[in-house]
């Protein structure tokens, strides 16, 4: 069986979940300790952290999305600026809320320009846009200022 892996340059917050503890100060041993996160739809796999998160989000823009809707990080990262991306392993993945994602796959290398992206974390309000976001959504990450974070996914 072969295992592809891509990594993940992203500017947010690291919210944990999956397999690796909650880093939001709302969570306990339960899960993220927010009143509009359903838990058991989650393990049913009806709809993941992010699929909520994004519902909610858009919900308090005064945007109803279609339930069957596939895409709502995309709706999100129209609308709000921002969306949660999965990172880690599908099967209990785990998020950060972020205003920008570059992916490389593991066949295909990707250039950074380390220059354009603080440029455009400045010019586009990278962190009010996060700050608007986690308030709307009641997250309290752990490390309260967004930062750039290196993400490995299956």
């Amino acid at each position: 069986m072969t295992i592809t892996t891509s990594g993940s340059l992203l500017y947010g917050h690291d919210l944990g979940g999956g397999d690796k503890p909650w880093q939001l100060t709302t969570a306990d041993a339960t899960g993220p300790g927010l009143a509009w996160y359903d838990p058991a739809a989650a393990r049913a796999d009806v709809a993941d952290f992010a699929d909520q998160a994004h519902r909610h989000l858009l919900a308090a823009l005064g945007i109803h999305a279609d339930p069957d809707l596939d895409d709502l990080h995309e709706l999100a990262a129209e609308h709000a600026g921002v969306h949660i991306e999965r990172y880690s392993w599908e099967v209990a993945p785990s998020f950060i809320l972020t205003a920008h994602a570059t992916t490389a796959f593991y066949d295909t290398p990707t250039a950074v320009d380390l220059l354009d992206l603080d440029r455009r974390r400045t010019a586009e309000r990278w962190d009010e846009r996060l700050t608007t976001a986690a308030g709307h959504l009641g997250l309290a990450p752990h490390n309260p200022s967004p930062r750039w974070l290196l993400t490995s996914s299956q």
